[in-house]
């Protein structure tokens, strides 16, 4: 199976989509997690403030990224960790906008890989009541070890994709999208 992508989760401080306080990464090669990272960042400083429903979800604080490398470094090295894979997520619209304005906020170029959603891919592979992240993860079989801690989000999102796509038969997420009439989003750039 050629199912190559990298998978990618936020957490953000605040309501704000450029306030990226935690990103997790999971590279998959031939349908299987050949690596998976991580870390916690110093978001850009007008959107540093932490709301109390943020870190009531995540349960990260502002102390807690008080060493963090900031934005500019965390984007780097998502550049480079990812290159021009795919990049996949479940509810991809968020993660998707993270990336955009924290890059925006701190005038760091974009990012112009695609991407695909796995909430999006799930609506169409299977009738659920909820498809939040466990409950995808459950109907596909794949366990969820710390809901929104960003690591074990991306590395279960990477996980859900693999699954829909042997499910469905297919070697290729964009394939899978197309078959489920599921768009492909680009983050230009």
């Amino acid at each position: 199976m050629s199912l190559d992508f990298t998978a990618i989760d936020f957490e953000t401080a605040n309501p704000n989509r450029a306030s990226a306080c935690s990103v997790g990464l999971a590279k998959v090669r031939d349908g299987q997690i050949v690596h998976a990272a991580g870390t916690l960042i110093r978001p850009p400083a007008q959107f540093s403030e932490f709301g109390d429903f943020n870190v009531k979800v995540h349960g990260i604080s502002a102390a807690m990224v008080a060493g963090a490398p900031e934005w500019r470094q965390v984007a780097d090295w998502i550049r480079g960790y990812a290159g021009d894979d795919l990049l996949v997520a479940h509810n991809a619209s968020f993660d998707m906008s993270v990336l955009r304005q924290a890059c925006a906020a701190e005038k760091v170029p974009a990012f112009g890989n695609d991407y695909v959603c796995t909430l999006a891919l799930a609506k169409r592979a299977a009738r659920l009541r909820s498809y939040r992240l466990p409950d995808v993860a459950a109907e596909f079989g794949v366990r969820l070890t710390a809901h929104h801690d960003a690591g074990a989000d991306a590395r279960c999102a990477a996980q859900v994709a693999v699954a829909i796509a042997r499910r469905h038969g297919h070697d290729k997420l964009e394939q899978l999208a197309q078959s489920f009439d599921v768009t492909v989003g680009h983050l230009g750039g």
